[in-house]
């Protein structure tokens, strides 16, 4: 009983000594600051309400209902109104196409998780997966010999159709002299026409480098030059020295006519190209002799104004009188 009775008077004890040191504490408190006053509760504001409507819900006006279209969940959860469209100015800047107007490409051969990959989308082998793909080139039959293959034709422009093995030689000949293709034909109202005009001096032998650097005949004389006598002149007016690889007898004859001379040389395309280049070529070009085999008969005929015509007959002279002799 005494033990108990000390502890009860201890805890009193103590308690009292704690409730004089917070009174202490207060009062120091005040006389150090003075006490604010309480903060006053601001008023909640209430909620919107839908307006309220008498009568039964059937005579009510659409959208007054809580969940109705006019109620406050339905404004405030409603998107913001739109804005009118505004349409952007055109500038270097802003210049794009129409949306899927271009497209990106497929990318083939990118491997299997691309879509078009190992073969590309062409298949195994065949013609299809080929580089020309389906596309063969003009006159392919499927691999068999064509009918350009099949039919072959012998011979050519040079040749004259002379397809058979026999006209060997006469094709080649042919081909050589008589059956060239780029021979250029200059008419006689053309070159009067040139003299007048003062592009070509009549006072000087015109030959084929003087036509064609006047521009009287083009590209196409690269295996001689014909004089042909079109045209509506009743005669030639100029006294001139020709000197060409063709000619034919009407032309020789006007230029006669005017006192003027023809005379045909056998130049070939290698012969004619030293003409008109003659820096890539070492010396002048010369026309064959009378002793040449391949010289054409013409050359040497005086009808056709041949530049051996004299050479020839003297030629045939000699040998007439040396065989007189020895009989």
């Amino acid at each position: 009983m005494f033990a108990v009775s000390a502890t009860a008077t201890a805890r009193a004890t103590a308690t009292a000594t704690a409730s004089a040191t917070a009174s202490a504490l207060l009062r120091a408190s005040a006389v150090r600051a003075p006490m604010r006053a309480p903060m006053r509760a601001r008023p909640l504001q209430a909620p919107l309400r839908a307006p309220f409507h008498a009568g039964p819900r059937c005579c009510r006006p659409a959208g007054s209902g809580a969940r109705g279209p006019g109620s406050f969940a339905s404004r405030r959860h409603a998107p913001p109104p739109a804005l009118p469209a505004l349409r952007p100015s055109l500038t270097a800047t802003t210049v794009q196409d129409n949306k899927g107007a271009r497209r990106p490409a497929k990318r083939v051969g990118r491997g299997l998780a691309g879509g078009k990959g190992k073969t590309s989308g062409r298949g195994h082998k065949g013609a299809h997966a080929r580089a020309a793909k389906s596309r063969p080139v003009p006159a392919f039959e499927g691999g068999q010999a064509g009918i350009l293959r099949a039919i072959p034709k012998l011979g050519g422009p040079r040749n004259r159709g002379l397809t058979s093995k026999k006209n060997t030689e006469t094709s080649k000949s042919l081909s050589a002299h008589t059956g060239k293709k780029n021979i250029a034909k200059l008419r006689l109202d053309a070159l009067a026409h040139w003299i007048d005009a003062g592009r070509i001096d009549k006072f000087k032998p015109i030959t084929i480098v003087e036509l064609v650097r006047s521009r009287l005949v083009g590209s196409g004389a690269r295996d001689g030059v014909t004089v042909l006598a079109h045209g509506v002149l009743p005669s030639f007016p100029h006294k001139i020295d020709l000197r060409v690889t063709h000619a034919s007898q009407r032309a020789i004859e006007l230029i006669e006519s005017a006192g003027g001379t023809v005379t045909c040389y056998d130049y070939d395309r290698a012969s004619i190209r030293a003409l008109l280049k003659p820096e890539k070529y070492v010396g002048a070009p010369t026309p064959s002799s009378v002793r040449d085999k391949n010289v054409p008969a013409r050359y040497m005929d005086p009808l056709r104004r041949g530049y051996l015509a004299n050479q020839a007959a003297k030629a045939f002279q000699q040998q007439f009188k040396l065989q007189s002799e020895q009989k």
